[in-house]
């Protein structure tokens, strides 16, 4: 009862942060439209307006801005808990044989699951997954804020995801912040399997889709032994196959690239998650959300399901991925 309490008044606090920063932007931004009035008057011809009139427009402009910057800010909360998009992916690989054409990827990424989100919430997740009928499922880190033993009825539900070749899980930053190692137990014991810095292989007809995955870029600052490493999780795979690494963090496609990957699946970003801080990402991140290509390597970064911080979405919708492998003809398609 203690944590869940505890969870409502952070939760509560970070909204009530994201909207003063939302408020402090405004502020600024109808500042800075004083200022270069002011800029303007001074340098420029001044106009014969009287104290009644540019009082006016000065309060028309400051209601109008609060008016618009109000009801988006309310948008962008109730966003925040809107039930995911489904997004259709198809990219094309030269190399892909018959029998894995159309393999199909449903990636998970940011949950970000509290005590206090609705179990319905992720029930629908859950179901929305398992009508994608996917080959395999893919989660790609930051699935929980909190321990273990917060999550009891969630893991229920996460552990009935159903996939032909099974669930695969990399850690994210935020695992490391909650027990990253009971996380990877856990995981392990509801039936995902949980690749540190190592590759599974779906072998079909003789041909092979070789599954790495990578910890978060993160984790060695936490756990030494966790130090992420695509070297590691690639170094004894067989030469031969379709290679997809799972890596939370975007960055870590530079080395994938070097060690030949056709596809990387990562999240992290939350697609920027809320205007305008969304576009303070690019000075850190490379790929912010969707589909990109670099040489014959192919990076997909989802908007993720949760959010972190302040529980405020906007332009950048939540959203399950759903990746389709398809052949070297077909044109890379992302569909809503």
């Amino acid at each position: 009862m203690q944590a869940f309490g505890s969870q409502w008044f952070t939760q509560l606090a970070l909204l009530s942060f994201g909207l003063l920063m939302g408020l402090a932007i405004t502020i600024g931004f109808v500042g800075l439209l004083g200022a270069l009035r002011s800029f303007s008057n001074f340098f420029g011809k001044k106009t014969n307006f009287d104290q009644d009139r540019r009082g006016f427009f000065r309060s028309a402009t400051h209601f109008s801005v609060f008016g618009l910057v109000s009801p988006t800010l309310a948008g962008a909360s109730v966003g925040a808990y809107l039930e995911p998009t489904v997004t259709q992916v198809d990219i094309p690989l030269t190399t892909l044989t018959s029998d894995f054409v159309g393999f199909k990827i449903v990636q998970l990424t940011d949950l970000h699951l509290t005590a206090i989100r609705p179990l319905s919430v992720l029930e629908k997740i859950v179901s929305q997954i398992n009508d994608l009928n996917p080959d395999i499922v893919v989660l790609t880190g930051d699935i929980a804020d909190g321990y273990v033993n917060e999550f009891t009825e969630q893991l229920l539900v996460l552990s009935s995801i159903r996939a032909v070749f099974g669930v695969y899980f990399v850690t994210g930053n935020h695992e490391y912040y909650w027990d990253a190692e009971r996380w990877c137990e856990t995981y392990r014991g509801i039936g995902f399997t949980v690749l540190m810095n190592e590759h599974r292989i779906i072998e079909k007809a003789g041909h092979r889709l070789i599954i790495a995955g990578v910890t978060d870029r993160s984790a060695g600052h936490y756990i030494p032994e966790h130090k992420s490493s695509v070297a590691s999780a690639l170094a004894s795979a067989p030469a031969e196959g379709i290679r997809l690494l799972l890596a939370h963090q975007p960055l870590s496609f530079y080395e994938a690239l070097s060690w030949k990957v056709d596809v990387q699946l990562s999240g992290h970003t939350h697609g920027g998650q809320f205007l305008p801080f969304g576009l303070l990402i690019r000075l850190t991140q490379p790929f912010v959300f969707g589909l990109h290509r670099v040489a014959d390597s192919w990076i997909y970064v989802s908007r993720g399901v949760g959010f972190s911080g302040a529980p405020l979405r906007l332009g950048a919708q939540a959203e399950i991925s759903c990746i389709q492998l398809c052949a070297s003809l077909c044109q890379s398609v992302v569909k809503e």
